[in-house]
């Protein structure tokens, strides 16, 4: 699957940077998803809070294979290592 670009001015690196923006944001929502179902008592919540988080976990998985496919397959997986490592 390949990407287009809209300008030969956006690099594959800023891309990159930008995917890597929103998957932190992704991360940040499922650790906020994660704490709430913790908390939570109603089971039909903790349920729609459980998919609220696959989606996020989902867009996770997206956006890195396509950081991946840019061509920064290494950097990316050090950076999810270390932010994986500020979750526990």
């Amino acid at each position: 699957m390949g990407y287009q670009y809209m300008s030969e001015a956006i690099s594959k690196q800023s891309v990159s940077e930008e995917l890597n923006a929103l998957i932190e944001v992704d991360f940040d929502a499922i650790a906020a998803y994660q704490a709430a179902i913790k908390r939570l008592d109603s089971d039909a919540l903790k349920s729609k809070f459980r998919e609220f988080l696959r989606d996020h976990e989902r867009h996770v998985s997206q956006l890195s294979a396509a950081v991946i496919e840019l061509g920064d397959e290494q950097s990316h997986r050090d950076w999810i290592v270390a932010k994986l490592k500020t979750m526990e």
